[in-house]
């Protein structure tokens, strides 16, 4: 049986036979030694060692561009950031690194959280409600400050304590010589 009887290109069948031997390859399955298809964990563990040492590759070369400019620092501090849509295609403003940086500390400082300090997306991962009640920003000064507060308040405590402890032991010393001596006339 011929390929255009079935309807097909040999671009077709080329096209079917490479995604099924890449979907298959990326799976683990291909065919074993003795010819029989089967999970084939060497497989893919080599191709998984090949495409980690070229990303390693990849990103040495470019930590060495990054490096023979200069710091990195002076590197990202005149990498200018533009968002694209789907195609690739250029929309918003161009930003540096830093003023893009600076935005996303902003936007995720002013995240509105609940009371518990737990932002929309975690109280839907956990099945929860959610009721914004302050900012990011604004729960952690407010954690910070009760954190301040509660050691002030323990130590303060600590200290009255020892003082009031200081103070009735004297008292109760005082009232037992007092009748000690009224015992001994």
């Amino acid at each position: 049986m011929r390929l255009e009887e079935l309807g097909l290109t040999q671009d077709d069948a080329q096209e079917r036979v490479v995604k099924i031997a890449a979907r298959e390859l990326v799976a683990g399955w291909s065919h074993r030694d003795d010819g029989k298809p089967g999970y084939n964990p060497g497989l893919k563990a080599s191709l998984d060692k090949q495409i980690i040492e070229r990303l390693e590759d990849a990103v040495g070369a470019l930590t060495e561009e990054v490096l023979s400019r200069g710091s990195a620092t002076d590197y990202l501090g005149g990498l200018t950031i533009q968002a694209t849509n789907g195609w690739g295609e250029k929309t918003g403003e161009e930003l540096t690194f830093r003023e893009l940086l600076v935005r996303r500390v902003d936007g995720y400082m002013r995240e509105k959280l609940d009371s518990l300090g737990r932002d929309i997306a975690e109280c839907r991962r956990q099945g929860r409600s959610f009721s914004a009640e302050t900012t990011r920003a604004e729960y952690a000064v407010k954690a910070q400050i009760t954190g301040e507060v509660k050691a002030a308040m323990d130590a303060a405590l600590v200290d009255a304590h020892g003082s009031i402890s200081g103070q009735i032991a004297d008292a109760v010393r005082a009232s037992l010589d007092d009748i000690l001596a009224k015992l001994r006339k």
